[in-house]
């Protein structure tokens, strides 16, 4: 398995107002401690996705393995997270534009891409969805790989980004939020 590549996690004033997030607190204090758990444990990225060994988080988080895993479903179907029960995986969706931000420099545009390409080495099936919602839909892709439609090679389509396209990325985002 692979070693943490995160050092720290930015946790965000404004998630406080995050629609989603406000779902989140909607459903009492253990479901906000798992969600900034999975912000911020040794297992989590900046793209958000990631193995989450469930023995370890409820153990951490004082809660069985069941009740954990109930959880995780719980907070997927608010729209927090998707959650892999059998291959132990999670995308927790924001996770993402809270980290990586507008301002990416180039070895942030390696550590993302070498995230990705992780995640597809493991045949991880939610790594396709991240990349249909943050690459896909944002226009984040190579011009010359944007019309590679094989799963495999999904993870290569992610090379070629430039820094302005996470500017572009954010003001679609903001844009949601003020629609909201």
């Amino acid at each position: 398995m692979a070693k943490s590549t995160i050092r720290f996690a930015k946790i965000e004033h404004s998630l406080w107002k995050d629609t989603e997030f406000k779902k989140v607190l909607e459903l009492g204090l253990d479901y906000v401690a798992l969600a900034l758990y999975l912000r911020s444990c040794q297992y989590c990225n900046m793209i958000g996705v990631y193995f989450i060994p469930i023995k370890q988080a409820a153990k951490t988080l004082r809660q069985t393995e069941v009740e954990l895993v109930k959880m995780l479903k719980r907070l997927e179907d608010i729209g927090y997270c998707i959650f892999d029960e059998e291959e132990e995986r999670i995308w927790v969706k924001d996770m993402f534009k809270m980290q990586i931000g507008s301002n990416v420099n180039q070895k942030q545009l390696a550590g993302i891409s070498s995230l990705i390409e992780e995640q597809a080495s493991y045949n991880c099936p939610i790594i396709d969805s991240f990349i249909k919602v943050y690459i896909n839909h944002y226009g984040l892709v190579n011009e010359n790989t944007h019309n590679t439609t094989q799963p495999s090679n999904q993870a290569s389509r992610f090379t070629g980004i430039k820094q302005g396209d996470f500017a572009k990325y954010n003001q679609v985002e903001e844009q949601k939020r003020m629609d909201n």
